[in-house]
């Protein structure tokens, strides 16, 4: 009863923290794939594959500077190789 309890927090609390975007992710990827009006795909916005950081960097004079940067978030990289390029149409196996 305990783990149940545990599963349905975990759930609920990782839809909250991606803006209710986990629910209904499943569905939306598997007939997002077929429907090819959007630029962007719903995949994208949940998660990312770049960011805005900002880099803390010391000037010539020695005082800080911000610089805002672009960085490439791996994980989502990886994410998008191994479990959304397996279930693509457009892939063919040799």
């Amino acid at each position: 009863m305990l783990s149940l309890l545990n599963l349905l927090l975990q759930v609920v609390l990782t839809h909250l923290l991606l803006g209710g975007a986990f629910l209904p992710y499943g569905f939306k990827f598997t007939y997002s794939a077929s429907d090819r009006s959007s630029v962007v795909p719903f995949q994208d916005y949940v998660f990312p594959k770049m960011s805005k950081c900002p880099m803390h960097l010391f000037g010539p004079s020695g005082t800080r500077q911000l610089y805002d940067g672009l960085c490439v978030l791996p994980l989502n990289l990886l994410h998008d190789k191994v479990i959304k390029n397996p279930f693509s149409k457009k892939q063919t196996i040799c």
